[in-house]
C-alpha cells in the first residue's frame, strides 16, 4: 500500500504553522527584552536576549551559529541493491535535517519525484518559512535503526525503508514567535525509486513515536 502525506506539527516529522502550539515547552514572543538601538548596522535595531532584531521586528539566528552543510552522497547510497536503499535513507533524513536548519529546500527537491507530495509539502513549508524570515536553529536528526529495505511486491522498481529517528531540542522561529521545540522519537516511511544511476524518494511520511 503507497504512503499518503501526513500533517501533525512543526518537527522534523511533519511541518507547517497549523498546529505549531502542540508539544512546545516554551514560547516566547518577539518583543520580549527589546529595546530600541538606533544606528546598528544592517538594518539592526535592537535585541532580544542573544538575537538580533531588524526593523521589520523579525529575529535574526543566532550569528555564531556555523552554517548547515549540505550532506553529500556515499557511493554506497548510489548502489541499486537493499543496502543502497538503506543507504539512501539515512541520506534523505541528513537532507531533511538540512533543509530545515539553512532553509533551502532545493537538495530536498532535487532528490524528490513529483509523486512525493509530503516531500513537496516540506520543501514549500521551509520555503515559505524563509520568506517570513522565519529559520529552524539547532535541530540535529540522529538515526537510530534502518529496518530492511525491500522492493513493494507488484511494484516493480519501488523499494520501501523504514527509519527510527531522534531529534534533539531545538528552536523554532515562525517569524513571528520564538519556540523551543521538544526532543522527538520519529519513524520514517520511505519509498524509493532508482533511475539514472541515482535513487529518488518517490513518497515519504514521518510519524511522531510515544516515548
Amino acid at each position: 500500500m503507497l504512503l499518503a502525506c501526513a500533517v501533525v506539527s512543526v518537527s522534523l516529522t511533519a511541518c507547517g504553522s497549523a498546529g505549531s502550539e502542540q508539544g512546545m515547552s516554551a514560547s516566547l514572543p518577539v518583543e520580549d527584552g527589546v529595546q530600541s538601538q538606533a544606528g546598528s548596522p544592517d538594518d539592526v535595531v535592537a535585541m532580544s536576549g542573544i538575537y538580533e532584531v531588524t526593523r521589520e521586528g523579525k529575529l535574526l539566528r543566532y550569528a555564531s551559529l556555523p552554517p548547515a552543510e549540505k550532506p553529500e552522497l556515499t557511493e554506497l547510497a548510489r548502489v541499486h541493491d537493499n543496502n543502497g536503499a538503506e543507504e539512501f535513507a539515512r541520506y534523505f533524513i541528513r537532507v531533511m535535517e538540512y533543509t530545515w536548519n539553512s532553509g533551502d529546500s532545493s537538495l530536498l527537491r532535487e532528490i524528490s519525484l513529483p509523486s512525493c507530495t509530503w516531500c513537496e509539502h516540506m520543501a514549500s513549508t521551509a520555503d515559505e518559512d524563509t520568506a517570513n524570515k522565519g529559520w529552524i536553529e539547532g535541530l540535529r536528526a540522529d538515526v537510530k535503526e534502518v529496518e530492511p529495505s525491500f522492493e513493494i511486491p507488484d511494484h516493480p522498481g519501488l523499494w520501501h525503508v523504514v527509519v527510527h529517528v531522534e531529534t534533539g531540542e531545538h528552536k523554532y522561529y515562525d517569524g513571528t514567535r520564538l519556540h523551543k521545540m521538544p526532543e522527538e522519537d520519529a519513524r520514517f516511511q520511505i519509498q524509493l525509486r532508482f533511475d539514472d544511476g541515482i535513487w529518488h524518494v518517490s513518497e515519504a511520511v514521518g510519524e511522531e513515536k510515544q516515548r
